[in-house]
């Protein structure tokens, strides 16, 4: 068993085999920890790490400046963990054997690329590479931000080749949830726009597809300035075919519209009898909380905070944070987005801090009915918040 667990997708988090949280003095001690789980087990230079820390001083005031950071963080951690962290002469190197670090783990399950361990990897993934980290050092930036680029690269591989997976087998709702995903990663993937324009039309929404080209084609526009692709305008056109005009039949050069319809018709009952049916697990959707751009991050991490909590529990499905997330600049009432996403519940809600205060205002919804069916405000210190999250969970 590891002695350790070390989370750095989606921020900074280091806790014990028993589930105690392990706390670091300052911000570079964690920034060591980090750049030396990510390249573990191979030694890093004491040249190299002093020049990504502290790449604005001299060469022995920044290796002075290593070493006391290297102790600080010795010290910091749990005694049956200090035998992973090596130093000698030539570098310095964490032994991954008792320590799990997801970001290794990430890169693992995606190498393997089987459809369960890109799934599992896919849900690790939980957010940027030490989201909230700014202004340790330039020349640490700079390797955060390559690191940052090369994850999500792989994070884009991930989610491309699951979608292909969930649409070659038919799982359309979750083939949805991974292309909204991965427009969030970047909403110029033409291809992926056109992905969810069928999976929508496949599902009998032709309003939302009519929607996804639209938000295809300004897209296009505003950031290259180019017009969609002759395969993205074909599958308009059919969208176009599939509306009624006044009540009059489609015309003579949708000769296939009969038989599509009916597939639509057909594909539309069966979702219906399943609806009917007895269907397991309630699913549930946690959506951007509203927040001025300073709180941003802040509300960003507590929706994904939030659903990685909930989805602990096996009695409940949660749609993944950054499908929810990406309707963020959506102007859908959650209950019209809880619909979009096959949501049976909606947790939304509104977070402000100043000064060391927060204010949280969160409230539980049921789409299909459009009730509120709990609501909650929470005041109190900014330091509360993990006590606050916690309290929302054990409510939903």
């Amino acid at each position: 068993m590891a002695l350790l667990h070390l989370d750095l997708l989606g921020g900074f988090a280091c806790r014990t085999a028993a589930g105690g949280a392990v706390g670091f003095p300052t911000r570079k001690v964690r920034a060591l920890l980090a750049c030396l789980a990510l390249n573990a087990p191979r030694p890093q230079g004491r040249e190299r790490l002093a020049g990504l820390f502290w790449d604005d001083r001299a060469e022995a005031e920044a290796r002075a400046n290593l070493r006391k950071t290297l102790s600080r963080l010795r010290e910091a951690l749990p005694a049956a963990a200090r035998d992973c962290l090596f130093a000698d002469g030539s570098g310095i190197a964490l032994r991954t054997g008792e320590i799990e670090v997801d970001a290794l783990q990430f890169e693992r399950l995606a190498a393997d690329g089987t459809p369960e361990t890109l799934e599992r990897a896919a849900i690790l993934h939980r957010g940027p590479l030490l989201a909230g980290f700014a202004e340790v050092g330039e020349g640490f930036d700079d390797w955060l931000g390559a690191e940052r680029r090369r994850l999500d690269e792989i994070l884009q591989q991930v989610l491309q080749r699951l979608l292909d997976h969930y649409v070659t087998t038919g799982a359309i709702e979750r083939a949805i949830q991974v292309a909204l995903r991965l427009l969030a990663l970047d909403p110029l993937q033409e291809g992926v726009h056109r992905a969810l324009i069928r999976l929508y039309m496949y599902q009998d929404r032709v309003g939302s597809a009519l929607d996804q080209y639209r938000r295809c084609r300004e897209l296009l526009a505003r950031e290259l300035g180019v017009a969609p692709a002759a395969e993205t305008e074909r599958l308009r056109a059919e969208l176009s075919g599939l509306l009624p005009k006044d009540g009059t039949a489609p015309g003579p050069e949708r000769d296939d519209l009969p038989e599509r319809a009916a597939v639509l018709r057909a594909a539309s009952e069966d979702r219906a009898r399943r609806r009917a049916a007895p269907t397991g697990r309630p699913m549930i959707a946690i959506l951007a909380f509203e927040a001025g751009d300073p709180d941003r991050g802040l509300a960003d991490g507590l929706a994904e905070d939030l659903a990685t909590e909930l989805g602990r529990f096996g009695e409940l499905d949660v749609i993944a944070p950054a499908t929810a997330i990406s309707y963020r600049r959506s102007r859908l009432a959650p209950e019209r987005t809880g619909q979009e996403l096959g949501a049976t519940y909606v947790l939304c809600g509104s977070i402000r801090a100043e000064r060391g205060r927060l204010r949280l205002t969160v409230r539980l919804v049921e789409p299909a009915s459009a009730r509120q069916l709990w609501a909650e405000r929470y005041d109190g210190a900014r330091d509360r918040l993990f006590e606050i999250q916690d309290e929302v969970v054990r409510r939903i």
